[in-house]
């Protein structure tokens, strides 16, 4: 029983490592790594609002972090708003009202803990289903809009200016990112996802100058982060999610002393 929560806990986790790894390269190129932690307070608060209004939460993590992130586009459009500056502010309001969502829903077996740091070990067959739905999705996004969501992430007036539908694509990737933060705020945790999405490109960037190159580097940094963290997980009995996260700074130290020798 236990080797088959283990294998079910590495194969989500290595799709997880997969979607986050194409999603997160664009964050950082767009310089847009705030978003991230934004995008995952805002889904804590769908979250406590979910179990509050006595309904799927999975859903409102979805929703609420979308919005957020529509938001944050909107208040910083013209640049008028420091984005990051606005998105700290987003993050910080969603935390607090998640916070007292959560406590009226005290009384509903809300455990607001679980959904902050997460728990890879307890997943379900439907978050199994979508995490491969939401991989392939992403992956097909991607390798088919790689030429429109490059120049977009590196120099969005030029993408304008060659008629590209910047929003559309601008949206759709955040709705790409709402879901697999959405998807997986109870398996990795809205504390640890961001560094699932933002770690294993820093560690691939160690190494490569091809962006193509960076996105498949950092796929193998977080799967291989995946592996290491649920067996140090299983041997020590520590939280997984924190010896996932934990691994990929290690691989992050190793990598940046491989780049000073050089």
């Amino acid at each position: 029983m236990e080797n088959l929560f283990l294998f079910k806990a590495a194969f989500v986790g290595i799709l997880t490592a997969i979607s986050a790894s194409f999603i997160g390269n664009f964050l950082v190129a767009k310089r847009q790594s705030m978003l991230s932690d934004m995008l995952s307070h805002s889904a804590i608060l769908g979250v406590s609002i979910g179990y509050f209004l006595n309904f799927n939460p999975l859903y409102f993590a979805i929703l609420i972090s979308t919005l957020s992130a529509l938001m944050l586009n909107k208040l910083s459009r013209g640049n008028k708003r420091p984005k990051e500056a606005i998105s700290v502010m987003l993050l910080n309001g969603a935390l607090a009202l998640a916070y007292v969502f959560s406590h009226l829903a005290k009384d509903l077996n809300f455990n607001f803990e679980n959904f902050l740091f997460g728990s890879i070990l307890s997943i379900n067959t439907n978050e199994v289903a979508l995490s491969m739905l939401l991989c392939l999705v992403t992956v097909i996004t991607v390798s088919f809009n790689y030429k429109k969501l490059l120049t977009i992430a590196f120099d969005r007036d030029y993408a304008l200016s060659l008629g590209y539908k910047v929003r559309f694509f601008e949206n759709l990737f955040i709705l790409l990112a709402s879901l697999l933060i959405g998807i997986n705020l109870k398996i990795i945790g809205g504390l640890l996802i961001s560094a699932f999405l933002i770690i294993p490109v820093l560690c691939a960037s160690n190494f490569c100058k091809n962006f193509k190159h960076n996105i498949i580097f950092s796929c193998l940094f977080s799967c291989s982060s995946v592996i290491i963290g649920l067996l140090t997980s299983y041997f020590f009995d520590i939280p997984s999610s924190s010896a996932i996260v934990l691994s990929l700074i290690l691989f992050f130290g190793i990598s940046s002393l491989k780049k000073v020798s050089n």
